[in-house]
């Protein structure tokens, strides 16, 4: 029975012989990992043998250290590459003398030899044979040396710039929430309706015109004493017509009654209200309100007047339309901005395809009419927009791009350029948008690098640029190279590998 134990490369002598006092099995394999400082002194073999007499096991290794395997034939031990040749070779033990190594096979006598020992004169024409077959097989190899050179030395460059158009498209696709897949006979594509709740405040100055009231009419009124003591009427006494819509005025200082029934005092009003309506008639002003009406009559002898009107700014019907026209355009830009915000790095939103879904509140601080030089509303709406992925159009694009190359020419990849332009219309039916993708690319000849190869190999360079020009379609003169430069046989390499054609389709 053997048992393998595989050490850690951290693992030193002493670990080691601890972990032999677990072995199960009377032969132990040692799997030394490479990097391991284990086991590269005398003197841990010396230890490793005592532990393994100590035991009464059998220690073999298992390791590709040139170290550990002179250090484990010298004490006596096994040593194997691997593990599985370990299992299966016989182990050293620490007894056994080192087998010798069996000797060499004697080789056989040459067939000929007997022949050429009974004729002498063999014996000088195999010399000569000899010689010449040995000066035969070193022009052999000279020759075929010099042929390799002559095959594989020289080099060729061939630098071409092949002719090459620009194409451009433009496209109108249409992108719809109904659509889930790219339909590239139809040029349609999936899109995705987004939603989102904003919230803000618009205000706007008023545009109509009305007569405002301006200055307060002012006059004088009598106050005539019903009681035959001394009544004194205090400033701020309110008094007032009768007729229709009581109009009042205010009394702007103190008046003292004599105390005799029928006396009067005359003091100065002014109306509650400013604008002409406290311009009243004579004798209209007829009623003390308060507690004074008991002790005091009043009238006025003279009208009152001085109350005017202005112009003034007003709210109208046009101006609550403008306003929310406006403020639902800010709201949309507003949501605009936070959708975009959201979106991944080729998708987009049309401003086009943005529509106010739901109204949550429309509160205007003014009503119509109303006198005031300015009109504020806040609004909070939820509104939407369709997303589209401008990923989904490329592969699209770049097909229609191929199909307008001409034969002869392939498009070059890395010259094609996609960019979006103008939205045509947004389907309010089913969302679906309606937009103009552009796209440009250069198509350069198709280079035949090969056939390039095989027919100007072998050739002069004079010939090579005659059948360039000839049949290969370039926007300039091809250049050719050939190298080592000191070479005296000036022809292009017959090796198509050496014959390195570049072609330059930039510019």
């Amino acid at each position: 029975m053997q048992q393998i134990i595989y050490l850690e490369v951290d693992d030193d002598i002493t670990t080691i012989r601890n972990r032999l006092e677990w072995a199960q099995a009377p032969r132990v394999l040692l799997v030394i990992p490479r990097d391991c400082p284990a086991l590269h002194r005398p003197l841990d073999f010396k230890l490793l043998r005592r532990q393994a007499d100590a035991l009464g096991i059998e220690i073999a290794l298992v390791s590709k250290d040139p170290v550990v395997q002179d250090l484990a034939y010298e004490h006596k031990f096994s040593v194997f590459s691997t593990a599985k040749r370990g299992q299966r070779a016989r182990w050293r033990k620490a007894g056994e003398e080192d087998v010798p190594a069996p000797p060499r096979r004697p080789q056989p006598r040459r067939l000929l030899w007997p022949v050429l020992q009974k004729y002498p004169h063999l014996q000088r024409a195999w010399g000569v044979a000899r010689q010449l077959l040995a000066a035969a097989t070193f022009l052999l190899v000279v020759g075929v040396l010099l042929l390799g050179a002559y095959l594989i030395l020289p080099g060729a460059q061939i630098v071409l710039m092949p002719a090459s158009e620009m194409i451009s498209i433009a496209v109108p696709l249409t992108a719809s929430p109904a659509v889930e897949t790219v339909d590239a006979k139809q040029l349609l594509l999936p899109a995705r309706v987004v939603e989102t709740r904003v919230e803000d405040r618009a205000q706007i100055p008023t545009t109509g015109t009305t007569d405002a009231p301006d200055a307060p009419a002012t006059g004088t009124v009598v106050f005539i004493n019903r009681t035959p003591a001394s009544v004194t009427v205090p400033k701020g006494t309110t008094v007032s017509t009768s007729a229709g819509t009581p109009i009042r005025f205010i009394t702007l200082e103190d008046v003292t009654l004599p105390p005799t029934v029928g006396s009067i005092g005359r003091v100065g009003v002014q109306a509650a209200e400013p604008g002409p309506i406290g311009n009243v008639g004579v004798n209209l002003i007829n009623r003390v309100e308060g507690p004074m009406a008991v002790k005091v009559r009043v009238t006025n002898d003279e009208p009152t007047g001085g109350g005017t009107v202005k112009k003034a700014s007003m709210v109208t019907q046009e101006d609550k339309n403008r306003l929310r026209a406006l403020l639902l355009q800010q709201l949309q830009q507003k949501a605009y901005e936070a959708m975009t915000a959201e979106l991944g790095e080729s998708e987009f939103i049309p401003i086009e395809s943005l529509q106010v879904e739901v109204i949550l509140v429309e509160n205007y601080d003014k009503f119509v009419a109303e006198v005031a030089d300015t009109l504020g509303l806040e609004m909070r709406v939820v509104v939407s927009g369709v997303v589209i992925d401008e990923a989904d159009a490329t592969p699209l694009m770049l097909e229609i791009l191929r199909n307008q190359v001409r034969s002869g020419f392939d498009l070059r990849p890395e010259t094609c350029h996609l960019q979006r332009a103008e939205v045509v219309g947004v389907r309010q039916e089913d969302r679906a948008v309606q937009f103009i993708m552009e796209g440009s690319g250069v198509m350069a000849a198709h280079m035949d690098v090969p056939l390039i190869q095989e027919a100007i190999r072998g050739q002069t360079p004079e010939y090579a640029l005659d059948y360039l020009r000839a049949n290969v379609p370039l926007r300039a003169e091809p250049r050719v190279t050939l190298t080592p430069e000191w070479l005296p046989l000036r022809r292009i390499p017959w090796l198509p590998l050496r014959i390195n054609v570049i072609v330059q389709t930039g510019g």
